[in-house]
């Protein structure tokens, strides 16, 4: 049925939303972590 279908596609864009949001997740705790390895570095 055509709500089923929307459900499908709104279960697609909710996972696709997560996978988006993991990455810059990701690439913010890399970003920190760098951040944090050079400030130690500049205090030695």
């Amino acid at each position: 049925s055509a709500v089923e279908s929307f459900m499908v596609n709104d279960k697609n864009k909710l996972v696709e939303l997560n996978k988006k949001f993991d990455r810059e997740i990701i690439s913010f705790g890399y970003l920190k972590e760098s951040i944090e390895i050079i400030a130690y570095t500049y205090h030695m």
